[in-house]
């Protein structure tokens, strides 16, 4: 019973393992795609899930992020100088997204929902995936040459950003 329990965090280490290789966001501090991977370990979820009502799925994702939120620290499999915040807030998107899905599709059974609720899980990995190039361009066009920048905490989104600045000629 304890592998059944423990499989959220085997798929997520397996996607998060594969965006550590793979990423190209990420792979100036070879740190991998903790939000990728949680989005796309959400969607197999999903896809896997037993539950047979939708109160249950919402409740299982809920239950799952904080399991994986705790192992993922507990194992050390994000740094403790990480926080899982990112985790939770994608995860209430994701919530939210279902919600707004399934008010328009009071009619469709589970396994549809299911299939299409997979589908905005997979749509949201690609928002994400594309997110950090959007908000560096954007942070890269808004400071100018000789800008001092404050940075409070650690961010790979920053990092990125800030590095991608360096690289298109900003001091």
């Amino acid at each position: 019973m304890e592998e059944d329990k423990n499989k959220p965090v085997d798929i997520f280490v397996k996607f998060f393992e594969e965006s550590k290789k793979s990423d190209i966001n990420d792979s100036f501090s070879n740190q991998g795609n903790y939000v990728g991977a949680y989005i796309k370990t959400i969607s197999a979820f999903i896809s896997q899930s037993n539950d047979n009502t939708l109160q249950n799925l919402y409740n299982s994702i809920k239950e799952t992020t904080e399991f994986l939120s705790k192992k993922l620290i507990e194992k050390e499999i994000i740094p403790k100088t990480r926080t899982t915040l990112s985790l939770k807030a994608v995860s209430e998107v994701i919530i939210h997204l279902l919600h707004k899905y399934t008010s328009k599709k009071t009619n469709e059974d589970l396994s549809t929902i299911k299939t299409h609720l997979v589908n905005i899980t997979n749509d949201l990995y690609v928002l994400s995936y594309h997110a950090k190039d959007k908000i560096s361009n954007f942070f890269s066009y808004s400071i100018k040459n000789g800008s001092t920048i404050l940075v409070h905490g650690y961010s790979t989104t920053i990092a990125y950003s800030l590095i991608q600045a360096r690289k298109q000629g900003k001091r």
